[in-house]
């Protein structure tokens, strides 16, 4: 089970992370004579019933489903044949392609806005838990000020003290702001709690008596107790940042039309026309959710993992 979780993760990533490369057009091309299309049938069967080469059917001929057939695109069929796996938007758009590239940006959104969390976490924890007094007490609590206040809320005022318009960097930039705002606490609390304990060692007296800096004392005996944790950390927090992402396109506070977002296509789905008779937005729909699930599934996991190697 966690081979195969961990194949399907590193699976999605690399999916994601070379969209321009899977994705059969790009995001932004339009085919406005095949807006709103269902996803194109693709048959694995000739007409006598034997099994072949994966083709198309298009004004009454066979396309075959080539490899590579234009730079950069693994997947492809020859003019004037289209291969739509799920179907087109209303400008004539490559649904599937632009899952991708929406993947592609919930992914990078996500990792930075991971690390730039464990990076404040780390760095608030490590201080208030190594030189305590009133620097522990004052960032415990603005850390449980923080924990307190909703992130829908945070989110909404980070949104207004930025510019109206924002583009793909503004947009990622409001991801990693909520981060660095609403995620740096818990992983803060838990290095905290590790520099507090580590630093009431005997060991770590011994260590001081024979002279050994602060910095010594961090990078040598503490922080290989707290990598583990960083990592499970920030396993936990990239899905909930990928959704955060999701959340914010959807409420239209982020990246707007053409580019691609996960968020910005799910509103599409608030029309009942559009629940009624796309399939495609369905498939789409299904896999941000199992997309998510996954990520959120392998951390959970990774994280058990975790606590049960250190109490055995």
């Amino acid at each position: 089970m966690n081979r195969l979780l961990t194949v399907a993760i590193i699976a999605a990533c690399v999916l994601f992370s070379l969209a321009p490369v899977f994705a059969p057009y790009d995001q932004n091309e339009q085919h406005r004579e095949e807006a709103n299309r269902p996803p194109t049938r693709v048959e694995f069967r000739t007409a006598a019933g034997a099994p072949g080469w994966p083709f198309v059917t298009a004004n009454g001929r066979q396309f075959p489903v080539r490899l590579f057939p234009r730079m950069r695109h693994v997947l492809g069929v020859p003019e004037p044949a289209h291969l739509f796996l799920f179907g087109t938007d209303e400008y004539g758009r490559d649904i599937f392609s632009r899952f991708l590239y929406g993947g592609r940006r919930s992914l990078l959104a996500g990792l930075l806005a991971a690390l730039v969390a464990i990076v404040i976490g780390f760095t608030a924890g490590a201080a208030a838990g190594f030189k305590g007094g009133w620097l522990d007490s004052a960032t415990m609590r603005c850390s449980e000020l923080f924990l307190s206040l909703p992130l829908v809320y945070l989110l909404l005022a980070i949104r207004a003290l930025m510019p109206l318009q924002v583009g793909e960097v503004g947009a990622i930039a409001l991801v990693v702001a909520a981060a660095a705002v609403a995620g740096w606490p818990r992983p803060a609390r838990l290095v905290r709690g590790v520099f507090l304990s580590a630093k009431e060692r005997p060991y770590i007296a011994v260590a001081r008596s024979l002279g050994a800096t602060d910095a010594y004392l961090i990078s040598r005996h503490i922080l290989p107790q707290v990598r583990r944790l960083l990592w499970t950390q920030a396993a936990t927090l990239l899905p909930q940042f990928m959704l955060v992402d999701v959340t914010l396109t959807f409420l239209g506070l982020g990246e707007g039309e053409p580019n691609a977002t996960w968020g910005g296509m799910l509103t599409s789905l608030r029309h009942f026309s559009v629940l009624e008779s796309h399939p495609g937005y369905w498939f789409e729909a299904s896999l941000i959710g199992v997309v998510l699930f996954l990520f959120q599934f392998a951390a959970d996991r990774h994280a058990r993992n975790v606590v049960r190697t250190t109490i055995g």
